[in-house]
């Protein structure tokens, strides 16, 4: 009887343990999978925003950004956001740790996010100055910040600026939101 009740608990513990591992064993799996498919999927999405010259487009609008590497990167990070998730859920780790997970990774999107916009608000402000103000335009000699020099082109973000020495300056558009300017 003690021997009985001994195998069945033996039996019990192996069936256990077998069962765990199948279950770390398929989360692996997701794990590996999700991985390399964020990986493929970040190649295949630059490859083909690339084919569609995205950032050339892009640059004859003015935007100076890598679209393609941005958001085929973008793309992956939400391939591996889901593929933890999934992970996690399939190690029976729920509720709390999910949540936590997914919303420390969009604070950390977020702040990433804001930490790159930083300037594109004060530029846009600059931009705005720029337009309303009829005596800043391409060809004038302009002083900015104490930077003296021809416009050459006006952008979203910045001016570019040709001085005397005929250097090319890249000149932020949210200087031009200080009293510091004067049109010569």
């Amino acid at each position: 009887m003690i021997n009985d009740t001994l195998q069945a608990t033996v039996q019990n513990t192996v069936q256990t343990a077998e069962n765990y591992l199948n279950i770390v064993i398929v989360a692996i799996v997701i794990l590996l999978v999700g991985l390399a498919l964020g990986i493929l999927a970040k190649k295949m999405l630059h490859r083909f925003l690339k084919e569609l010259q995205i950032n050339q487009t892009g640059a004859k609008a003015g935007i100076t950004v890598d679209i393609e590497s941005g958001v085929s990167t973008i793309a992956s990070y939400v391939i591996y956001i889901v593929t933890v998730v999934l992970f996690l859920d399939q190690l029976k780790i729920r509720t709390m740790v999910i949540y936590g997970t997914v919303g420390g990774l969009l604070l950390l999107f977020l702040l990433s996010f804001a930490i790159g916009v930083r300037n594109v608000f004060p530029n846009f402000r600059g931009r705005l100055r720029i337009k309303r103000n009829p005596k800043i335009k391409v060809g004038k000699k302009v002083n900015v910040n104490g930077i003296v020099g021809t416009i050459e082109k006006i952008r979203i973000q910045e001016t570019i600026l040709k001085t005397e020495q005929g250097d090319l300056l890249r000149v932020p558009n949210s200087l031009w939101n200080e009293k510091k300017i004067n049109d010569k």
